[in-house]
């Protein structure tokens, strides 16, 4: 069922929201009688009427044309997109350029913009900047910020060593140098080989040894060890006498909290008193003394 709107002029010929206009010399914009500017060449901008021949509507705002041909807003500008490009709000030169850098236009068929700096393309291919030249992402890689490579292998496994690429899946880049992985697990360098870190390691970084204990895996010179079960005694790796040792004594082990060693020998300490070596023996300080290369008891009367 229709709805009686009262009119707002007695001209008033048509409906407009919850009013009325003349549709003669007024035009409906969301629901807003606005006035018919330049007759047929008037439209709407939101809730603005304005001329298309003279004006532009950008972002439900209108724009005087700085052009007849304009056809497109920038910043507060117009501009004809067959002539020009929009840079950042600023109209550019767009006859031979489609693209931009920053605030300038460029053409993308003949350069590359770089970190906000159009650059001479070296290639027609390339697309983007390594050092002072361009390379192309696809199929090369930039090394050291100064150098394009090409692939090596595919682009995903290419790696820079220096200068140069590699193939990361087949070659390490140790010390400069590009060394050919022992195993394609590899992924250290130890001396002039590989080694595969979850089940090696390297001892004075040149000499690949066994993971023999594990994450705590530990080297005595050239040779791994598991500290839980040796210690490393003088560049020797030593079978524990006991699990809880923590020292080494001539060719065996001991453990620090109540053993000594004398002269190689392993020796028990004592839970009261200093404790001292004599020769080959231990004995307490406190009770008794060293002669002669003999322990002897203290007198009572002289303790």
């Amino acid at each position: 069922m229709g709805v009686l709107v009262p009119k707002n002029q007695p001209s008033d010929d048509c409906v407009c929201g919850k009013t009325t206009f003349n549709a003669e010399t007024q035009i409906c914009c969301n629901g807003v009688p606005q006035p018919l500017v330049d007759g047929e060449f008037c439209s709407c901008c939101g809730s603005k009427s304005y001329s298309v021949r003279k004006q532009i509507c950008c972002d439900n705002s209108v724009k005087d044309k700085v052009d007849p041909e304009d056809d497109c807003c920038c910043g507060n500008l117009t501009i004809n997109k067959k002539k020009h490009i929009c840079c950042n709000g600023k109209p550019q030169d767009g006859k031979d350029k489609t693209s931009c850098c920053g605030d300038i236009s460029f053409n993308s068929a003949s350069h590359v913009c770089c970190f906000g700096q159009i650059r001479p393309k070296a290639n027609p291919s390339h697309n983007w900047c390594c050092g002072d030249s361009t390379y192309n992402t696809a199929n090369e890689i930039c090394c050291n910020g100064m150098t394009a490579q090409p692939a090596s292998g595919s682009l995903d496994n290419t790696r820079c060593c220096g200068k140069v690429s590699y193939d990361s899946s087949k070659k390490m880049c140790c010390d400069l140098m590009i060394t050919d992985k022992r195993n394609k697990d590899d992924d250290c360098c130890c001396g002039g080989t590989t080694i595969n870190s979850k089940t090696e390691v390297c001892c004075q970084g040149l000499y690949l040894q066994p993971k023999v204990g594990g994450e705590n895996t530990q080297c005595c010179l050239k040779l791994s060890y598991n500290p839980d079960t040796h210690l490393c005694c003088n560049g020797k790796v030593v079978t524990k006498a006991s699990k809880s040792d923590d020292c080494c004594c001539g060719n065996t082990t001991l453990n620090s909290k109540t053993q000594v060693c004398c002269s190689g020998v392993v020796q028990p300490s004592f839970t009261s008193g200093f404790v001292s070596c004599c020769g080959y023996q231990s004995y307490n300080l406190s009770s008794q003394i060293c002669c002669q290369g003999g322990v002897r008891n203290k007198s009572a009367s002289r303790r």
